[in-house]
């Protein structure tokens, strides 16, 4: 049971992440005068969440053998080096489709880098690669995976309460751009 609790938390702790990536497509493809469709949702939730990709087989591990331990921390894979990751995703968005998409590629995940650097403890993200040697972050907790999710995600706190109306916010935002496309 404790491991489902483990999984859950970790979705709540990404839910945020999630409503703002299909609040910036929904708000970006109008503002770039592109039609809407139905996939937009769902590019965005993946493009604000792609940097998190590196969390799964931690995840998988904790899920399956309850191992889940600060050198787990997936805040310092590759997929946390904003220098060299937004290049990337803005060439992708741009080969695949132009200027706007290159655009809204680029802000989705950079809002990931962002929300990571002012909300984590140890580890928010390393945006000079190893150019510096800690990572660059608002919160400076020392703490583990597990505790951070025990802290802040398994019980109600000002952190989880905080982003879970972030979230709500962006999700009713999503709604009224809709109504006036």
């Amino acid at each position: 049971m404790k491991k489902l609790r483990f999984l859950v938390a970790y979705l709540h702790a990404g839910s945020m992440d999630l409503a703002v990536g299909v609040f910036l497509i929904t708000l970006l493809t109008w503002l770039f005068d592109i039609p809407f469709a139905w996939w937009h949702p769902l590019l965005g939730a993946t493009l604000t969440i792609l940097p998190d990709f590196d969390i799964f087989l931690p995840l998988i591990r904790h899920v399956l053998f309850g191992t889940l331990t600060g050198a787990d921390n997936h805040h310092k894979t590759w997929l946390h080096f904003p220098v060299v990751v937004l290049p990337v995703v803005g060439v992708v968005g741009y080969v695949l489709g132009g200027f706007e998409w290159a655009c809204i590629a680029v802000v989705g995940v950079f809002a990931h880098y962002v929300h990571d650097a002012i909300t984590t403890g140890k580890g928010g993200g390393s945006w000079l690669v190893r150019l510096q040697r800690t990572n660059w972050k608002y919160v400076h907790e020392e703490e583990t995976p597990t505790h951070w999710v025990e802290h802040n995600w398994l019980k109600w706190s000002p952190l989880s309460i905080i982003e879970t109306a972030l979230g709500v916010t962006a999700l009713v935002a999503t709604g009224i751009i809709i109504a006036l496309r």
